[in-house]
């Protein structure tokens, strides 16, 4: 039998889920659900937001957010090192030093997830489309600018 698209993508997405859960290491104790009380915002109040997947992209120590929008922008959210994000700020694919985009505005992206796909030591994006194909974006690496 063969798979369907959204099942292949789902054993893919979970895959690679897995792999990072094991690849972190857990330095702190655990804590209480309730005490999840500090916030950080990003994007912008309007965003079409479908999923969110978390890995360190930029390779600079701080996780990131890449961020799965259909009908709009997709775009990976850098952290600052602090744990902020652009916020209240329309994701402008020249800004590579708060974002880096992914796919277009017309991109019906429905589903992302992080992982080293071909092996070369930096984050790959795997990107699930409603009605189109899916893509996996290679990073190219250069320089962190400080």
């Amino acid at each position: 039998m063969i798979a369907n698209h959204r099942t292949s993508f789902s054993l893919l997405l979970l895959t690679l889920i897995t792999a990072s859960l094991f690849a972190i290491p857990h330095t702190k104790t655990a804590i209480a659900a309730s005490t999840f009380s500090t916030q950080r915002r990003f994007g912008l109040s309007d965003d079409n937001t479908n999923d969110i997947a978390v890995g360190d992209v930029n390779g600079d120590g701080s996780l990131d957010l890449a961020v799965a929008r259909q009908g709009q922008q997709s775009a990976v959210y850098l952290n600052d090192g602090a744990g902020n994000f652009a916020f209240d700020l329309r994701v402008n694919c020249t800004q590579t030093t708060v974002t880096i985009c992914f796919g277009t505005a017309t991109d019906q992206i429905t589903h992302v997830a992080l992982g080293d796909i071909n092996g070369d030591g930096y984050l790959d994006i795997v990107a699930g489309r409603d009605g189109q194909q899916s893509t996996i974006y290679y990073a190219i690496p250069s320089p962190i600018i400080q």
